[in-house]
């Protein structure tokens, strides 16, 4: 796994997290696991089931400015629920 980092509106992610937010945010539906390893449903052409990893850096770049959202929106959604208890 190459040790690449992506930066999105001024947020720099490392490629593991980013790995890390595309599978925790990609529905249910398109994603599993395979021998133990994390696949998503990802279209290369035609709808294919990759492993995590083997997603390219471009592919990355494609999803993470959409899963930097969700993830931000889980976390304020956290953050009320805290300070709300």
């Amino acid at each position: 796994m190459s040790t690449n980092s992506y930066t999105v509106d001024d947020v720099t992610v490392s490629r593991e997290m980013a790995l890390k937010l595309i599978y925790r945010h990609t529905h249910k539906d398109y994603k599993g696991s395979v021998e133990g390893m994390k696949t998503i449903l990802t279209s290369r052409g035609t709808t294919t089931l990759v492993n995590i990893d083997s997603l390219t850096d471009v592919e990355v770049m494609e999803k993470l400015p959409y899963m930097l959202k969700l993830e931000e929106k889980r976390k304020a959604k956290n953050l009320a629920k805290k300070l709300t208890q």
